[in-house]
């Protein structure tokens, strides 16, 4: 049976001092942990705010073949901007965050299998073209996913918020969000000749009042020799000179949603007003939750495998018509009231899509 080994980031008494000194142990040869060998799960749990420690680059000596065996990188109890309903947007008071500038090549960059990213704020600020993007998964990362993540992009020139490398296998982004602030060339997610790539609930953006450039597009897939990603309920706003899916093709793609028409597959929802999809679309100020009566609401497909049938934080998701991307819009409870001559109180939403209880 596998054992997990928690390690504590930063805070009261930590293991480590710094994410990137976890992930040494792994490194060093004369402590060498091989997860073949070691009948183990590595969990760094991170604490405090600011994890900015270098390129924090997540390996382990020897091949990672069994899938129960695996590092993941996530937050301790109440340290995830996830923890708490708030506004979707990168912000350092709302928890743990990895920060990196143009000194980095990457925030973080996944190089071994079946490592897990998740509950985590990463943000890059870019003056110039430089890396792969905030999370990216290279070639040796089969398996390896990314789960209830923000990541932003910010800066004067482009970058990929999320990027997945020479020819990875079996890669999940599961209700994440990916927020590009870039002025040029700015792209949400990038699948670059990898091989079943599964992308489900998530919302790829950019604020309404910053233009991405031409070079930029929501999704890429650079697909040659592999098959093509599998997509079921995105959303993909704000490529005003871009596309929001470009070159996408050879999988299955089924209930996502854009503001422009290029939206492949099945039971689509294309060319939406932004601005009546989400909270606030503005740069400054904003929030990517889903507004009352936006269209992303009620169209999305049950893949409750992946999702555990919530959404980004930990909120419930119907389990009949779940909403498009990442975040699920919970009804809110309805106070007292007289139906049928009789004063009602403390009525509650069960299921916000489909029925209400007394």
């Amino acid at each position: 049976m596998v054992t997990p080994v928690p390690s504590t980031i930063l805070g009261a008494s930590p293991d480590y001092t710094s994410l990137q000194a976890w992930n040494d142990d792994f490194d060093d040869v004369t402590l060498p942990i091989d997860l073949v060998a070691a009948d183990e799960q590595h969990d760094a749990l991170c604490r405090g705010v600011d994890l900015s420690d270098g390129m924090p680059t997540l390996t382990v000596t020897g091949q990672t073949t069994d899938p129960t065996r695996f590092l993941r990188v996530t937050t301790d109890a109440g340290a995830s901007f996830a923890d708490t309903v708030q506004a979707l947007t990168f912000d350092t008071a709302n928890g743990a965050f990895i920060d990196a500038d143009d000194a980095h090549f990457d925030t973080i960059n996944v190089q071994t299998p079946h490592t897990r990213i998740e509950k985590l704020q990463i943000q890059r600020t870019s003056s110039a073209v430089l890396g792969n993007g905030c999370l990216n998964f290279t070639g040796a990362a089969d398996g390896s996913s990314a789960r209830n993540m923000l990541v932003q992009w910010d800066g004067s020139d482009g970058g990929t918020g999320m990027n997945c490398d020479l020819g990875c296998t079996g890669l999940k982004y599961i209700n994440s969000i990916s927020i590009c602030s870039t002025t040029a060339n700015a792209v949400g997610l990038s699948i670059r000749d990898d091989d079943d790539t599964m992308m489900v609930n998530c919302t790829i953006v950019v604020p309404d009042d910053v233009d991405p450039g031409d070079g930029g597009s929501g999704i890429v897939g650079e697909i040659s020799a592999h098959g093509g990603p599998d997509l079921y309920n995105n959303c993909v706003f704000g490529w005003e000179s871009g596309d929001a899916f470009f070159l996408i093709t050879g999988g299955t793609y089924t209930h996502n949603a854009s503001d422009d028409s290029t939206v492949p597959g099945t039971s689509t929802k294309p060319s939406l007003t932004y601005a009546d999809s989400f909270i606030d679309v503005s740069d400054a100020t904003q929030d990517f939750r889903l507004k009352s009566g936006s269209e992303l609401i009620n169209n999305g497909t049950r893949r409750e495998n992946e999702t555990f049938d919530l959404d980004i934080f930990g909120q419930p998701r119907s389990v009949s018509t779940p909403d498009i991307g990442c975040f699920e819009f919970q009804a809110a409870a309805a106070p007292a009231g007289v139906v049928g001559g009789q004063l009602i109180h403390n009525v509650t939403v069960l299921d916000h899509h489909k029925s209400i209880g007394y």
